[in-house]
């Protein structure tokens, strides 16, 4: 699927449709496993604004979404699921994710995992588990376009 949006309004709202989904998912499928959601795009893109659109689904408020960098992960828990938003941007390969526990946090059944900077994790292997793909390219003024893929 790919959308182009004209404001960060309309990022964010494109970001909420697709958390309303996942919501949604996991309220049909309660022994699916994690529901992963890897993106890509360069600084600016709008990934963090995504995040804040596809957060409010979960009940979260967006003000509680910051780009996670220094703290490389936030864990939020709903209604839900468990949230995980991870920030890649400042590790340096997967092994130093690998010592947070991220293969713990895979094993978790109901739980969200949002990735921003995914492309650091090109030798990781999701194979069998539910992964959606979002690419966010910044266009002239407000526009993004964004390509959305997978489940």
């Amino acid at each position: 699927m790919e959308i182009t949006t004209t404001s960060e309004h309309k990022t964010k709202l494109i970001g909420a449709k697709l958390g309303f989904f996942c919501r949604d998912f996991f309220t049909k499928n309660k022994e699916t496993g994690p529901l992963i959601l890897l993106f890509f795009g360069d600084l600016g893109s709008g990934k963090t604004t995504f995040i804040k659109g596809f957060v409010k689904s979960l009940k979260i408020k967006e003000e509680q979404i910051i780009s996670p960098t220094f703290i490389i992960y936030q864990k939020f828990q709903t209604k839900y699921c468990t949230l995980y938003h991870f920030d890649l941007y400042r590790l340096n390969n997967v092994k130093d994710l690998l010592k947070l526990g991220f293969k713990d946090i895979l094993k978790e059944k109901k739980s969200i995992i949002l990735i921003e900077w995914a492309d650091k994790m090109d030798n990781f292997n999701f194979k069998n588990l539910n992964v959606i793909k979002i690419n966010l390219k910044h266009s002239n003024g407000n526009k993004r376009k964004i390509v959305i893929k997978g489940l």
